[in-house]
């Protein structure tokens, strides 16, 4: 698999630095795993025991977060200052259906 980057309109790439190749590939892994081997447990009912249900989703919870942090690494641009943003307003807007 090459891990050459060609930017549109040109032909020729640059080399992807090897920490991004690896969190690529390793996070395509994971999220693999997290889905085969734990959350079709859940969805097809294989596991149906509510304690065993929240150890997958704790481990997913766990993974998922690791993710998101070795994206961060190669670049992504996530902001937990809109994030919380949108999560005050999520819970007003609850707030105010409930209280209206």
């Amino acid at each position: 698999m090459s891990t050459d980057l060609v930017k549109m309109g040109e032909q020729k790439g640059r080399k992807t630095p090897d920490v991004v190749v690896s969190v690529r590939d390793n996070s395509a892994e994971v999220l693999q795993h997290l889905i085969i081997e734990n959350l079709r447990k859940v969805t097809t009912n294989e596991v149906d025991d509510k304690e065993a249900i929240e150890g997958i989703c704790g481990e997913v919870l766990e993974y998922a977060h690791l993710l998101l942090r070795s994206w961060e690494v190669i670049g992504a641009s996530t902001r937990a200052d809109v994030e919380l943003e949108n999560l005050i307003r999520g819970k007003r807007i609850k707030y105010e259906n409930i209280h209206a």
